[in-house]
């Protein structure tokens, strides 16, 4: 089954990449391929959320018996009545957890579909909402339209490559674009059009507009890394969580690492900037004379009557992270004088490699390529060669 998610807001949330897919079926109608499922980005208090959309298909058709009742992967199961929804009697099934009703679920009682789903999710800090998803129509397509359908999926499909883990903390960072993907991405647009499937071939015009969007991102990053790389760094006098006074002139003759985040305490969300993966490069290095300072980045600290709010909010992040390394506090002026990725589209975290002799070496917008296993194995490289 391919499908396909079609924004309405006019702000999409998700990129191209993650708007169409193709899911499997068994010959019970059970899904085969959860990873390429149909997901939507929810987000409350800065925090966001994947939430998984439920199979169209219900498999177990044969369980659903007035007042049948029956448990599956630790959930209980209860045909609780007949309701005529979307203008089709279907049964209406309760299923609940040990926290209570997590899902109500219609299925046309002459089909496997389902025709309603309310389902309980848990939004920012554990906020309770109600997802709800009801058929508004089915309708035959006609074979050459199949054909057309099937031959846009696999040109966008070619184009997207493989599927990611979109659980998988960092998986949403786009791969890098390039000149050569944006042309493919053309022609990929051209071959959909001569198909007219119009839904696949306004995901097409997205997926150039996001290429192109971010092939600009790139560059206008990689001026800022130009004009930062091979200059001496600029001192500094910054006040950290400690209370002490933390400047670069400290350091002289040593390696620095100047890792600029948000550093908040809430919300809480995995990798937390990679903080723990930098505090063990700092713990490891320390004792050969590399020196890790993070910057707390945050516009409150402007401001006297917010600022106090967000000292508080670093210090509390800080002692959760149990960080070794001192963190100190700017109010965004130390961050554009190296020059501030956000304005040109880039991310935080911003690694700032600086030699011993004071010249900055390494201008790193966004996440590395970190693993648990790995950890921060290029900054720990590169670190290594400035020691000797």
């Amino acid at each position: 089954m391919t499908w396909l998610l079609q924004d309405v807001t006019g702000v999409p949330r998700i990129t191209w990449r993650d708007r169409f897919g193709l899911s499997s079926f068994d010959e019970s109608l059970v899904a085969s391929n959860e990873q390429e499922s149909p997901q939507i980005d929810a987000e409350r208090d800065g925090i966001a959320r994947m939430i998984k959309l439920p199979s169209p298909f219900y498999a177990a058709t044969d369980r659903l018996k007035a007042g049948a009742k029956w448990t599956e992967k630790n959930q209980q199961y209860e045909v609780v009545g007949r309701d005529e929804v979307a203008g089709r009697t279907s049964w209406k099934l309760a299923v609940s957890s040990g926290l209570g009703l997590r899902q109500l679920v219609w299925v046309d009682a002459q089909a496997r579909l389902v025709v309603k789903h309310q389902e309980a999710v848990f939004l920012g800090q554990g906020v309770p909402h109600e997802l709800t998803l009801e058929l508004a129509k089915t309708e035959m397509v006609p074979g050459d339209e199949v054909a057309q359908i099937i031959k846009s999926h696999e040109v966008l499909a070619a184009l997207r490559g493989p599927v990611r883990n979109r659980s998988e903390a960092g998986s949403r960072q786009e791969p890098p674009a390039t000149p050569k993907l944006l042309d493919q991405a053309k022609v990929t647009l051209l071959i959909i059009q001569s198909e007219q499937s119009k839904a696949y071939a306004d995901l097409a015009k997205e997926a150039v507009r996001e290429i192109q969007a971010a092939i600009e991102s790139q560059e206008a990053v990689a001026k800022l890394a130009a004009q930062a790389v091979g200059k001496p760094a600029k001192d500094f006098s910054l006040t950290t969580t400690a209370g002490s006074k933390v400047s670069l002139g400290a350091f002289k003759g040593k390696p620095v690492v100047l890792h600029f985040w948000d550093y908040r305490s809430e919300p809480k969300v995995a990798p937390y900037g990679e903080t723990g993966y930098l505090d063990f490069v700092s713990r490891q290095r320390a004792k050969q004379g590399v020196q890790v300072v993070g910057i707390a980045v945050d516009e409150r600290l402007r401001d006297p009557t917010t600022r106090s709010a967000a000292r508080k909010d670093v210090r509390s992040f800080c002692e959760f992270m149990n960080l070794s390394y001192p963190v100190a506090f700017d109010d965004e002026k130390l961050i554009a004088s190296f020059g501030d990725p956000r304005q040109v589209g880039g991310k935080l975290p911003l690694y700032v490699v600086i030699a011993p002799n004071g010249e900055v070496v390494r201008y790193h917008p966004g996440l590395w390529a970190s693993t648990p296993d790995e950890g921060l194995k290029e900054l720990d490289h590169m670190l290594q060669k400035l020691i000797q």
